[in-house]
């Protein structure tokens, strides 16, 4: 006869509002060599860091991926706005 065994998984999603200002210094910290990010929040911080390295790495990663975009897209619209930049419809930029 079959068996079956059921477990339950949970997750957990955190959503966070920054300022363009908090923005940038993540995504300045976040092209730091991430070892060395590691090795000095180890050094200070100690074994809670070192329990969840893997939180961090994945956080800069995070902060690499998905912060540049929105950045380039305020600094474009700061241009547009000072008149150093035309703005053009997107598609005729494909």
């Amino acid at each position: 006869m079959a068996e079956f065994k059921g477990h339950g998984v949970m997750t957990l999603t955190v959503t966070m509002t920054l300022t363009e200002s908090e923005a940038r210094f993540l995504e300045g910290m976040a092209g730091f060599d991430h070892k060395a990010i590691e090795k000095a929040l180890v050094g200070v911080c100690g074994s809670y860091v070192t329990d969840h390295v893997g939180g961090l790495r994945t956080f800069l990663k995070s902060i690499e991926e998905n912060l540049a975009g929105p950045l380039v897209r305020i600094d474009k619209a700061r241009q547009v706005f000072d008149g150093t930049l035309v703005a053009v419809k997107p598609e005729v930029c494909k």
